[in-house]
């Protein structure tokens, strides 16, 4: 098996866990909230688990092996793998908020 298809079944792994921690430690919570439930509890840790995650597969399911995100020699990220960072960052970020905010709009602290 090729390196490149090493890779992108690598990024499929990637892309199913991130759905798979997604759904139990976000998505539940959040239609727990939904149905009324008096007290609703998440996971922080899974507000950067998971971006990263669907992130770097997604990323590794398309590019594959044929880009380098980062300087092996120089132990440094590229500008693709900053790129890579700073999404998952703006994601992290976004994710979060809009959780904080779904859940003080249903009533929720």
């Amino acid at each position: 098996m090729s390196e490149d298809v090493k890779t992108r079944l690598g990024g499929l792994a990637f892309v199913a866990g991130g759905l798979l921690f997604g759904w139990m430690f976000i998505w539940s919570p959040y239609q727990d909230a939904l149905n009324g439930v008096p007290e609703v509890r998440y996971h922080t840790k899974a507000f950067l688990l998971v971006p990263a995650a669907l992130v770097i597969g997604v990323v590794m399911l398309t590019i594959g092996g044929r880009y380098q995100y980062r300087n092996k020699e120089k132990k440094q990220l590229t500008p693709l793998g900053w790129a890579i960072f700073g999404l998952i960052i703006a994601l992290t970020g976004l994710s979060w908020w809009w959780l904080e905010s779904q859940f003080s709009a249903l009533g929720y602290q």
